[in-house]
């Protein structure tokens, strides 16, 4: 097949989809289909006409399509709590946590922090942190604070990982 424009919604399957059509040397556009109206508001849902709609989409203008750029392969399998993004100019508020990335991972880290904040985690910064945020919190302070808590100790571990640092949390004199 001659290299092509191929335009396909955003789903499950999409990022390898698309990174094995971009290897092939296609053109490929990952259309947000929530944000494209005449798909999204349509009354006539049929996967046919979706096709066909995104199709037309993607040759008069991609930039129509809302296009979504995925992460590597490798950026997908890291870090299982990865924030959600809505930048725009100046502004870059953090987002809620999403649920991308390695599941295992992601419960590995949900356990850790759940029992640095629990009853036998050792007093340190990131235990007094994730406490203090759990008690503004409100009604579901404490599960917000665990997944906060778990972000914080992903990055941590990331940092280092990467710099190849040793880190020692010793309890600290209050």
């Amino acid at each position: 097949m001659p290299r092509s424009r191929i335009a396909l919604e955003i789903g499950t399957h999409s990022p390898w989809i698309s990174r094995l059509l971009r290897e092939l040397g296609h053109e490929v556009i990952v259309a947000n289909a929530r944000k494209v109206r005449l798909i999204g508001e349509s009354r006539k849902k049929d996967d046919r006409l979706d096709a066909q709609t995104l199709a037309r989409l993607a040759r008069i203008d991609p930039q129509l399509l809302c296009p979504v750029k995925h992460r590597s392969a490798q950026a997908q399998a890291d870090l299982g709590l990865q924030p959600g993004r809505r930048q725009s100019g100046k502004s870059d508020p953090q987002m809620h946590i999403t649920k991308e990335g390695d599941p295992y991972l992601r419960t590995l880290l949900v356990q850790g922090a759940q029992h640095i904040l629990g009853p036998f985690g050792i007093d340190c910064d990131l235990r007094r942190w994730g406490l203090k945020l759990a008690e503004r919190g409100g009604r579901n302070g404490k599960k917000r604070a665990i997944v906060a808590t778990a972000r914080k100790l992903a990055v941590l571990l990331h940092h280092l990982w990467v710099s190849g640092e040793v880190h020692s949390t010793l309890p600290r004199a209050r």
